[in-house]
């Protein structure tokens, strides 16, 4: 299956998302920073020891030492998951971020940059493979 924006989430769920982003990121008018921070928080649920957020132009970049994303990480940004880790009614930050970004990529380890939604051609400034082994990459 390709991973492009058509077969993302279903267009219920982005456009549910989209109308309600308080439910998911907690205010209703939302910022890349709120969303890094939804990322931030997941991370450091799942036990991540360093992370950071970053611009880089248009591009909202958060990176994280350790990869806390599922083994078939790409696919946990195509539907809503539960995260019973962060408490009860909690979701998986993924396909919040997929439905509300832009223009959206990821980077695990040393792998190339894949890019999940949008045609937006300047690459962000990718950090040390060594240090960093997940990072997001998303534009509003």
């Amino acid at each position: 299956m390709e991973y492009v924006e058509s077969n993302m989430l279903s267009r219920f769920s982005r456009e549910f998302i989209r109308s309600h982003p308080e439910m998911y990121v907690g205010e209703r008018e939302f910022s890349t920073h709120s969303l890094a921070n939804i990322l931030e928080v997941a991370g450091g649920v799942l036990g991540v020891q360093k992370s950071t957020v970053d611009q880089c132009g248009n591009w909202t970049i958060y990176r994280s030492d350790s990869d806390w994303l599922p083994d078939d990480g790409i696919a946990g940004f195509s539907q809503i998951n539960p995260f019973p880790e962060a408490g009860i009614n909690s979701v998986r930050p993924e396909a919040v971020i997929a439905a509300l970004a832009k223009h959206l990529q990821i980077k695990r380890g040393s792998s190339s940059p894949t890019y999940l939604i949008g045609k937006d051609h300047t690459a962000p400034n990718w950090g040390d493979d060594a240090k960093w082994r997940l990072q997001i990459a998303f534009c509003l």
